[in-house]
């Protein structure tokens, strides 16, 4: 009786979701739109965006239902469609999703309602639909936004693209398991990669709509940075997300990052998530205990959430058997990625990511190991940093690339090693482009970085010295080759750089965004990652 009549509330929290759904259209709607603003129709409503710089806007489009009340842990609703009529004012990004305060969404409002998308085009589109590119934005995840001013699609839509942004669920609200929650599971849904049904949901709206707007829903370049590269990395290898996008660029994605276990062990996601629920007096494994995890105030789940460090706690990608068959590295050695062609690389400090203790979370290798010390030489925390992005990134590069190699797909591989934009995110100690470096220039967006977060709750972007012409040659160079990959699968920068050649086994080349110009560099650090594989304990870094 208690199982019925649980089920008979998430019937009315779901009923209750779509109106407070229906209720943001229609009052956001009414919101005075300017009549010269662009308009596009879509199956919920007239969708009406911002004009500037000779690009269209459009932002906060809801893209499924409020995944709130008895929708929380569940796989994302579609949107009822409404009457041509109604209108959806575009001019604002929408809420990010609940987090700790922390990196991306510093100042940015939160909520559960978070489940929105953002588009620029450029205004005037000559001949046939435009390539698009979709965008998923890092924060480990557990922090991050759309809204990030860094994110801003204008500049690479004046090349003549489509871009789209979006907001996914994060932390334990995005990638969470109890077996009260299995219990209660309709047979054969998904569960626990709540963000990663985001993501798809995301990605099919886009197939679905992105056509009104004047883009090619089978021209989908997919491009993320950390969390985000890495969710890049993890949807190639998902078959629920076949045919959702044609290419792929995966920007510092950890490659060898393996997702947690769903049920084995003292660390599996449902362990954790009992642990959780046991400190907040939910305990057992029925329906009563689904209901109490659902109806936990949002604070309850985004407080004690682990520092920046990912220990055994922090929420994750999680090994489902569904969503993610197995781990990611496992499932690339395997070859079971989808056939796209990839972009993939990361930037020579992207060990920054460990904060100021780079020393303390130095456990893989001995400093005093004659072999280190050869390969590593300089100062020691310099050397560190450099031997930590290697193992956490540079090498899994390699990985992922011979991988890609195998399968006979083609992909292209880079090393960002620019500073030009001055101290950047974390960087302390870093000898190199921390991490996060080099999206100002992908984006073309110079007078935005990330920087260390304030004690004043400060948005964590500040801006930078008007660029040199080096820092603007980058940029210019940077975006011709993501672009021209979006239009034409192929990197090419069209005369303003060198040629990009395909990754090959044997000599490894590697286009080297370097510190005064790009070159191309063959068996990159052959010595160093030769000798990180050797002390790696499997196929896993995380």
């Amino acid at each position: 009786m208690m199982h019925r009549s649980g089920q008979k509330r998430r019937r009315v929290r779901h009923h209750l979701c779509v109106v407070a759904f229906m209720a943001f259209v229609v009052t956001g709607g009414v919101a005075g739109a300017a009549s010269e603003a662009p308009m596009v129709q879509t199956p919920y409503g007239l969708v009406l965006g911002r004009s500037a710089a000779g690009v269209d806007s459009f932002k906060g489009i809801p893209y499924a239902v409020p995944p709130s009340g008895a929708l929380r842990w569940r796989p994302p609703q579609p949107l009822p469609e409404t009457s041509e009529s109604t209108r959806i004012d575009a001019g604002a990004f929408g809420p990010a999703c609940p987090q700790i305060a922390r990196m991306g969404a510093r100042n940015i409002p939160t909520s559960e309602n978070c489940l929105s998308l953002n588009i620029w085009r450029p205004s005037e589109r000559r001949g046939g639909p435009l390539p698009v590119m979709v965008w998923v934005h890092g924060g480990a995840f557990i922090g991050g936004s759309s809204a990030e001013p860094l994110y801003d699609g204008t500049r690479l839509a004046q090349k003549g693209v489509i871009v789209v942004s979006f907001n996914y669920r994060l932390g334990r609200l995005g990638f969470f398991a109890h077996p009260a929650l299995a219990a209660v599971r309709p047979k054969g849904e998904a569960q626990a990669n709540y963000g990663f049904m985001d993501q798809i949901a995301a990605l099919g709206w886009v197939r679905d709509n992105i056509g009104r707007f004047g883009g090619d829903p089978a021209q989908v370049t997919l491009f993320g940075q950390s969390a985000g590269g890495a969710s890049v990395n993890f949807l190639t290898i998902m078959p629920s997300a076949r045919g959702l996008f044609a290419r792929a660029i995966s920007q510092s994605g950890f490659p060898r990052w393996a997702g947690r276990e769903l049920t084995q062990g003292t660390a599996s996601a449902e362990a954790i998530g009992v642990e959780y629920a046991h400190r907040h007096g939910i305990d057992g494994v029925s329906a009563m205990q689904a209901d109490a995890l659902r109806a936990l105030p949002v604070s309850a789940l985004t407080e004690d959430d682990p520092p920046e460090d990912i220990d055994r706690s922090t929420p994750m990608p999680i090994v489902d058997g569904q969503l993610l068959a197995a781990p990611l590295p496992t499932l690339l050695a395997q070859g079971k990625m989808l056939p796209v062609p990839l972009i993939l690389g990361g930037t020579s400090c992207d060990a920054s990511v460990y904060g100021p203790d780079a020393l303390a979370l130095f456990t893989f290798a001995s400093p005093a190991d004659p072999t280190f010390k050869r390969l590593y030489p300089g100062p020691l925390q310099a050397a560190v940093r450099a031997a930590q992005t290697d193992r956490i990134e540079t090498e899994p590069v390699r990985f992922q690339a011979q991988a890609w190699a195998a399968a006979g797909l083609p992909v292209w591989v880079y090393d960002f090693d620019h500073g030009g934009a001055g101290k950047g995110w974390q960087s302390d100690g870093c000898r190199g482009a921390a991490h996060a470096s080099e999206l100002p220039y992908v984006f073309g967006n110079l007078r935005t970085r990330y920087t260390s977060q304030s004690d004043d709750g400060g948005q964590g972007i500040t801006p930078v010295a008007a660029a040199v012409r080096q820092d603007r040659r980058l940029s210019e160079q940077m975006m011709a080759y993501w672009v021209s990959f979006a239009q034409k699968g192929v990197p090419d920068a069209a005369g303003i750089a060198p040629v990009w050649p395909l990754y090959v086994p044997l000599s490894g080349p590697v286009l080297e965004f370097g510190p005064h110009d790009l070159s191309v560099m063959t068996y990159f650090r052959e010595a160093q990652l030769d000798w990180i594989a050797s002390k790696l304990s499997g196929l896993a870094v995380w």
